[in-house]
């Protein structure tokens, strides 16, 4: 078969398909598919983009056509591009037949595709390059460029944009099941045939992609910035070009637009002999009873066989699905599970639906339960179900309008779902239901059977075995810092910030938590301490005082007071809320809700300031806070003061925004014949100037001020002072907002500096550059101008020379405004002033903390208010927690740093004898700005230390490791990380902490974060800081280039581990797969010691026993013993070797141990789960390790000792 030509240079090379009536197992087809495979031959190089599906028919068309257009001379391709490794695009019998024809093929796709394909074909010796959004690949004559594109529809999406042709190659997006042999959409003309395809079309996004509408839309929006969109080519269905791209857009941003779900509860139920119907009206009668009708009801009785499919339709717009269902054959009925099994998590679940069961049963009752656990899988919010007995009561019918009644109020959202939620009914012998939430909808039992705990010696983590103890313990997340609670290691992501489960260490055991409700000694005393505790401050630190108060003693008197009109609120989302005030809206933004106050009952004090503290009376005096009309400073009332008496204070007074003083702003001493004042310490200093354009960025009430400002005088332009953290997500929020010319003034040359090495500043600021920013580093500000400010006079007194940027003359500014700031330069030979004009100014210059009231006390303070680690200040009964304490001489001004300290203030307040204690660790540095992760962590300051480093071809993405020795081996200690992959950073963090050595932690970054591609040797920088940012590009990157060794520097006496290439040629020789190494005695040994340096050879050791227990024959009379055993040990829920499996594969393995249903091959399933975790995540470390070279040098020992032996018997 031949090519068609699309565009000069371009071809359609994919397969047809027309007979298919079925595709995937789940899309019935009316037309066939095709498998669309394009060849773009440029110049020089030549791109196969695709592969077809993976059968003979398939297959020998991609290559006929492929020969058809190639030339001759040139049977030569150079790069595959793969957009998502879903098996129909990746030829998984018949590439290595593709191989043999086009072996100097390099596979391009992104970096979780080039895992997978390696996996899919057991191989990894292939080329590959990994797909970014920066990466553009030339061809001559035209370019490809790349865009990642996430959960489009698989999570390893990404596409090809070719601008010369205006084409853009986007997979599955934009397709459709349908055979069209002319190849273009303009090519159907007939009616029959465009309904046809309109048809598939919309089918095509139903079942594919309707459960990824907010990534659609989100990639629609960003088609619009590419130069010219011409034509579509999508991996299914026919070529889209001219006027019908258009067409298809036009449908997609129709199909994806979100839906707004109404006050509507689906109520579908299925009765045997009547009794759940009787049940199900009642539940409808109270439902519909909510706010006199406000809820609309759809009442649907699964005995009619349309009511399936109204269901599903009806539950695209309602908030809410109630099943009613008797208990049949110890289940629900299968007209419910059918329902049930068809709904999805990512389009049903997430928070979008409440969901509810109740139904009728006679023996056992368990349908409610199991309907309820589906519920939970598909992360709905979930009510408790109601069961009745046979038939209901005249009570009981009560109970159930009553249950329907509360159901449709937490709809409207005028109840909440908690624990504490009961229905409301008088208390009588009846058994009450409550409504409940799971706090994790995903986590039903653990999964993973190791715990990592933290360990006071050098904040080390070590992993060990969880014992069935019951005892709950605390898990922290290494990336945001959210503590949760939880007998063995969590299997849910990270609530706080979404991060995988892999990122939670253990902090110690929870309190009260030893599983059989006992305290010990000092939390009976916590518990019974009486008083009134009074907390300053209502950010992290106080917030987390108040918390572990509360939890540990429920009687004693709690005083919280903000300085602040607001609730408490995550302070880190400031520059979010400025982006989008939306997010103010934002449940994660609250740190407390009335709710929670009132029902612990905690006095909470709003817009109040302590002015005094009297440490021999125990009284601190607290005035109002009250904003002036005419400008935005806050003063504090005279009239209204009152005193209160503490038994115990804790100050979380936090840190202030560092700000000039109005009329100095920052002025050298030259200007000024007066002293130059300090920047004022002091929790008033809130507003930054008179001029109603100028703000500081500390509180919700900044963020209000310069959002309702811009919006109100449309600003285009803005001057943002510091180029800090703050500042830095400041202008990447003020960017996002709209503001189109942007100005940031630093004085310090480099950008984060104090976050940074010298060349990650760089790498930030070229970052920074790119987006349109115009950066002014190394200078500072001389005077914020208006229209009275006379530039020649200023320019007359400082005898220098007066350039202007962005100044309209004919602009005049308002009274009360800023016009503009005049900056000069550090260095002393600049003989220059400069003016920027702009429409506000906004100073991000840091922080500082405060301690102007302990100060005032006379409490012992230096940076901050010094405490030890008890969080105890000089006074007894005085304690302090977060930005503004001083411990062990460091000043440490991060969120998780105020959490930490305030939980140990807390705990010391009730009891200072209590074994809680501050153990400082280094607070890691990370932000998102720009669409880049800025990370770094550990000890990077120190110029001793020694380091390697690496920075992309591009220079946007830098790694660099600190190391110091610890007995002659390499540790790190610091990292700096600038980049999009998450998984380095989590893996840093982990390295910190762990102190894990420095060899081993640099082979697993390489092994895995870069896709397995072997370096030459590394950037060595022997101090901090020096190496020029320039001539990186001309050294060698363990990001960037590739080599046949990798040599890592291992210790101080230079001694080198080289992973060389003959090495790794026979490993994978001997050991292809995970397989080939532990069915061979030598292998599985050695693969067995390299598990049990990680703690988790019960991987292997419960492999290794299915393995044997298969040998037995059906029957057998030790099977059903040595089935229980290995149950025991690795599957059931409190094992002691508990093995990750899926959740359905345990629940399988246990309903046969309780039934004895006994097999050679239960556990098969489980045997092939861990066979594949092996392979993925501990095979490919393995082969880097140790413990493999070893088995290389004992094969080659063998080799000799035989073919020695061989020689002798020759002789």
């Amino acid at each position: 078969m031949k090519s068609v030509p699309i565009q000069k240079s371009l071809s359609y090379v994919g397969a047809f398909d027309p007979e298919r009536t079925l595709f995937d197992s789940v899309m019935p087809l009316t037309r066939g598919t095709s498998y669309n495979s394009y060849l773009l031959q440029g110049e020089r190089k030549t791109a196969l983009l695709e592969l077809v599906k993976d059968d003979e028919k398939s297959f020998n068309q991609l290559i006929s056509k492929i020969k058809s257009a190639l030339p001759k001379e040139r049977m030569k391709i150079d790069y595959l591009i793969l957009h998502h490794s879903e098996p129909d695009h990746v030829l998984v019998e018949y590439f290595d037949k593709f191989l043999e024809l086009f072996p100097e093929i390099t596979i391009v796709g992104s970096p979780q595709v080039l895992v997978n394909f390696e996996e899919i074909h057991n191989r990894n010796d292939l080329k590959t390059i990994t797909i970014t959004n920066n990466l553009v690949l030339r061809l001559g004559g035209y370019t490809l460029k790349f865009l990642v594109a996430p959960l489009l529809h698989w999570p390893d999406t990404a596409f090809t944009y070719c601008p010369e042709l205006g084409a853009l190659f986007c997979c599955d997006v934009f397709g459709a099941h349908y055979c069209c042999k002319d190849v273009f959409r303009d090519k159907i003309v007939e009616k029959n045939d465009l309904d046809a395809l309109m048809l598939e079309r919309k089918s095509y996004f139903d079942i594919i992609f309707m459960a990824f509408k907010k990534q659609v839309r989100s990639f629609l929006e960003r088609l619009k910035e590419l130069k010219a969109l011409d034509m579509i080519c999508s991996s299914h269905g026919p070529i889209i070009r001219g006027s019908h791209v258009k067409e298809v857009l036009t449908l997609w941003q129709q199909w994806s637009a979100p839906i707004e779900r109404e006050n509507k509860v689906v109520l579908a139920y299925i009765s045997a002999h009547g009794f759940t119907e009787e049940m199900a009206k009642e539940v409808k009668s109270g439902l519909e009873s909510v706010n006199k009708g406000e809820i609309k009801v759809v009442f649907l009785d699964l005995v009619d066989s349309e009511s399936t499919n109204r269901v599903m339709y009806e539950l695209t717009t309602a908030k809410g699905i109630i099943f009613g269902t008797p208990t049949i054959m110890s289940d629900a009925h299968p007209y419910v599970w059918k329902i049930a099994s068809s709904m999805n998590p990512l389009i049903h679940g997430n928070g979008q639906l409440l969901g509810g069961v109740f139904g009728s049963y006679g023996w056992s009752g368990e349908a409610c339960s199991n309907i309820t656990q589906r519920f939970v899988q598909l992360r709905l919010k979930v009510v408790k179900p109601l069961q009745i007995r046979f038939r209901a009561n005249k009570e009981q019918k009560m109970v159930l309008r009553q249950w329907g009644f509360n159901f449709g109020k937490v709809i409207i959202g005028k109840s909440a779902i908690n624990s504490k939620f009961e229905l409301g009914i008088k208390k009588n012998k009846l058994k009450f239901n409550k409504i409940i939430r799971y706090e994790k909808l995903t986590m039903i039992e653990n999964n993973n059977n190791n715990m990592k705990t933290h360990s006071n010696n050098n904040s080390q983590v070590r992993l060990n075995k969880i014992q069935n103890d019951r005892r709950l313990r605390l898990w922290k997340c290494l990336i945001c810092g959210e503590i949760v609670e939880s007998a063995t290691a969590p299997n849910f992501n990270c609530g706080g910030c979404g991060a995988s489960s892999e990122v939670f260490v253990c902090i110690g055991f929870a309190k009260n938590g030893d599983g059989n409700g006992k305290q010990d000694e000092q939390d009976k005393i916590s518990s019974g301490y009486n008083g009134h505790i009074i907390v300053v401050g209502a950010s992290s630190g106080g917030v987390s005082a108040v918390k572990t108060i509360r939890k540990k003693n429920k009687k004693v008197k709690v005083t919280l007071i903000s300085g602040e009109n607001h609730m408490p609120y995550y302070r880190p989302y400031l520059t979010k809320i400025l982006e989008n005030y939306e997010k103010v809206k934002d449940p994660e933004f609250q740190l407390l809700t009335e709710k929670w106050i009132t029902d612990n009952s905690i006095t909470f004090m709003k817009n109040a300031v302590v002015t005094n503290i009297n440490r021999k009376k125990k009284t601190i005096e607290v005035r109002t806070r009250e904003k002036e009309s005419i400008n935005k400073k806050f003063t504090l009332s005279t009239s209204n003061k009152i005193h209160l008496q503490y038994t115990k204070l804790i100050l979380a007074t936090g840190s202030n925004q560092r700000l000039p003083e109005e009329k100095t702003y920052l002025i050298p001493k030259m200007l000024s014949k007066k002293k130059k004042k300090n920047i004022v310490d002091n929790t008033l200093n809130e507003g930054t100037s008179s001029k109603k354009n100028v703000f500081g960025l500390r509180t919700l009430d900044d963020v209000d001020e310069i959002n309702t400002y811009i919006k109100l005088n449309d600003s285009k332009s803005a001057i943002v002072l510091g180029c800090g953290p703050l500042g830095i997500e400041t202008i990447d929020s003020l960017q996002k907002f709209g503001i189109e010319r942007i100005y940031a003034i630093n004085s310090n040359k480099t950008i984060a500096s104090s976050r940074l090495d010298s060349i990650g500043s760089q790498v930030v600021e070229k970052i920074v550059k790119k987006k349109g920013i115009k950066l002014f580093l190394g200078y500072q500000l001389i005077k914020i101008l208006d229209n009275k400010t006379k530039t020649s006079k200023l320019q007359k007194k400082m005898k220098k020379k007066f350039a202007k940027v962005n100044v309209d003359n004919d602009k005049q500014t308002a009274k009360d405004l800023a016009k503009g700031i005049a900056i000069q330069s550090i260095k002393i030979d600049e003989n220059e002033l400069i003016f920027i004009e702009s429409d506000l100014i906004i100073f991000a210059l840091g922080v500082f903390s405060e301690t102007s009231l302990a100060k005032k006390a006379k409490l012992n303070t230096n940076k901050g208010i010094i405490v030890d680690n008890k969080m105890q200040t000089s006074d007894p009964s005085i304690f302090a927690c977060g930005d503004c304490i001083e411990f062990n001489y460091y000043n440490d001004r991060s969120w998780q740093h105020a959490i930490e300290t305030g939980e140990v203030a807390g705990n010391s307040a009730l009891n200072v004898n209590h074994t809680s204690t501050f153990i400082r660790m280094v607070p890691p540095y990370s932000i998102i700005a720009f669409g880049i992760n800025i990370f770094s962590t550990g000890n990077i300051s120190n110029e001793k230390l020694e380091s390697i480093m690496s920075i992309s071809d591009n220079g946007m993405e830098y790694l660099r490791l600190f190391f110091e020795y610890e007995e002659s081996e390499a540790i790190i200690s610091g990292g700096i990380y600038i980049g999009n992959n998450i998984n380095v950073i989590v893996d840093l963090k982990k390295f910190i902490i762990s102190r894990e050595p420095f060899k081993r932690s640099l082979k697993r970054l390489i092994n895995f974060y870069h896709q397995k591609r072997k370096s030459k040797k590394l950037n060595f920088l022997p101090n901090n800081g020096s190496q020029n940012y320039d001539s990186l590009f001309e050294e060698n990157s363990i990001l960037n280039q590739t080599s046949d060794s990798t040599t890592i520097s291992d210790n101080n006496d230079n001694s080198t581990v080289d992973i060389d290439t003959d090495s790794q040629l026979i490993l994978v020789e001997l050991f292809p797969n995970i397989k080939s190494l532990i069915i061979s005695n030598q292998g599985i040994q050695a693969f067995k010691q390299f598990l049990e340096t990680e703690y988790s050879e019960e991987n292997i050791e419960f492999w290794n026993e299915v393995e044997q227990f298969q040998l037995l024959k059906d029957g057998h009379e030790n099977q059903e013993k040595i089935a229980k055993k290995i149950y025991e040990n690795y599957i059931a829920y409190d094992s002691p070797k508990q093995i990750n499996i899926d959740h359905f594969t345990r629940v399988k393995l246990t309903e046969k141990i309780k039934q004895k249903k006994l097999t050679s091959s239960m556990f098969k399933n489980a045997q092939n789960e861990i066979e594949n975790l092996l392979q993925r995540d501990s095979f490919p470390r393995f082969m880097i390790s140790k413990k493999a070279e070893k088995l290389i040098q004992e094969k080659r020992d063998l080799k000799e000792k035989l073919d020695q032996q061989e020689l002798k018997e020759i002789d």
